[in-house]
């Protein structure tokens, strides 16, 4: 798949037997995340670096224009996320941080790594040369 592949919006993908469609997020996708945050296990939620399940924080995050997000939809549901956060001082613009979140009925079946190469290929075209991702030790994947 090329990169330019990777940027064409909106675009499916079959993973664990299911058609998923990656998108880019848009300000009426508010619900949606909010939505797949308070889905989660509360372990899950002492990792995010924003507290997802409060409207207001994910209205911010939508609008902050140093965010690229792409959403995977599973139909009308929001099953996940991949958002390459770039850095606002001038001396490190190359520098992003990625950061992805599958929803549990879409672990173990690809989606995060999907949701990563997508993030990537638009990390490169926005000049990053340094992508930073953290995880826990109880990741498998």
């Amino acid at each position: 798949m090329t990169s330019e592949e990777m940027h064409t919006y909106p675009r499916t993908l079959s993973l664990g037997g299911k058609t998923i469609t990656f998108r880019m997020v848009a300000p009426g996708d508010k619900a949606q995340i909010v939505a797949l945050a308070r889905s989660l296990p509360e372990h899950d939620l002492l990792f995010l670096t924003r507290d997802l399940t409060q409207e207001d924080v994910v209205a911010d995050w939508i609008a902050d224009p140093h965010i690229d997000t792409i959403l995977a939809l599973d139909g009308e549901q929001t099953v996940g996320y991949a958002a390459v956060h770039r850095t606002q001082q001038p001396w490190s613009a190359h520098v992003a941080e990625l950061r992805v979140l599958t929803g549990s009925s879409m672990r173990g079946k690809g989606l995060g790594r999907a949701l990563t190469q997508e993030a990537f290929a638009l990390a490169l075209g926005a000049g990053v040369e340094k992508m930073i991702g953290q995880m826990t030790l109880d990741q498998k994947g």
